[in-house]
């Protein structure tokens, strides 16, 4: 696979390890910064899956708003950073383009999650029910807000 390096923040805290048997399913996207097609679409759900080779399945899902009325659904693969205890993989949605992600906050039951990109362009958090409880999503803000994120960009997913 011919793909760019990539090069991560090594100020950036990741999760110390990632069970991936237990990462992947549906996830349901409760909170993100703006993203490129936020004016057409909104994330609302990703679902991983584990692959023979051990690489993920990504399928993101984006619900259409204003003139995009129908749904949009984005396939890629993910491709595990090896000594990173499943914390950082790579995703390719499009040829040759790879982008980085960090699983930087888990729970311990593996009901929420948060992911960024090492330059912490992207910030998105993850939960297993389409709703949060308001006190898990406000530790969760403060934790990441500790770390450096600008979460005063964090968007609320509109509910579906």
């Amino acid at each position: 696979m011919l793909s760019l390096p990539i090069i991560y923040n090594n100020n950036l805290e990741t999760v110390e390890r990632v069970d991936l048997h237990r990462f992947i399913g549906k996830w349901y996207t409760i909170a993100s910064y703006p993203q490129r097609i936020g004016p057409i679409v909104h994330n609302t759900a990703v679902e991983y899956r584990l692959t023979p080779k051990g690489n993920l399945k990504i399928s993101k899902i984006y619900k259409g708003r204003g003139r995009m009325k129908k749904d949009l659904i984005l396939s890629g693969t993910g491709f595990v950073e090896k000594d990173t205890n499943n914390a950082k993989f790579r995703e390719q949605f499009l040829w040759p383009f790879v982008d980085a992600s960090c699983v930087i906050d888990l729970a311990d039951d593996y009901s929420f999650a948060v992911i960024s990109k090492p330059d912490k362009s992207s910030l998105t958090i993850l939960s297993r029910n389409i709703k949060m409880d308001p006190s898990t999503y406000s530790s969760i803000i403060d934790r990441i807000k500790n770390k450096g994120f600008n979460t005063e960009r964090l968007r609320l997913t509109p509910e579906f």
